[in-house]
């Protein structure tokens, strides 16, 4: 809905948060390409064993009456405390309706997909867009 932080390539962003339980959780991202756009981050909590990375390469995409931002990059979850046990995630899309005419919204849509390749779990999540009435006369 406004303009969208739009980073120096390697200005770094780094903050700190105290949780409720008084740990603390680190975050940091970097742009590291402008064109294409690409970012990296880095979060964790090491009182909770908890380590998140990862890349996002959105590309944008006008579809008439709404526009995509297609999400590539993987994220990495690992937890420390379960020897290393390491989880790739994929990020799902997302749209934006309604930017030229009728009531704007924002929604996020097609699968996203965790894997643990050390255990070969998967899960897959569909996010499920809104469907637009076909009209037949």
């Amino acid at each position: 809905m406004k303009k969208p932080y739009n980073p120096v390539l390697g200005e770094i962003f780094r903050c700190r948060w105290k949780l409720s339980d008084q740990t603390d959780a680190y975050f940091v991202a970097e742009q590291v390409s402008h064109h294409p756009p690409i970012s990296a981050y880095y979060y964790c909590v090491p009182e909770h064993n908890i380590i998140i990375s990862g890349d996002v390469r959105p590309k944008s995409k006008f579809l008439g009456n709404s526009a995509a931002t297609l999400m590539q990059g993987t994220s990495r979850v690992i937890l420390t405390s379960h020897n290393e046990e390491e989880y790739l995630i994929n990020l799902p899309n997302v749209y934006a309706r309604g930017i030229l005419f009728g009531t704007m919204f924002i929604e996020m849509g097609d699968s996203v997909i965790i894997k643990c390749p050390r255990t070969d779990i998967i899960c897959e999540l569909n996010f499920q867009v809104k469907v637009f009435g076909i009209f037949f006369f």
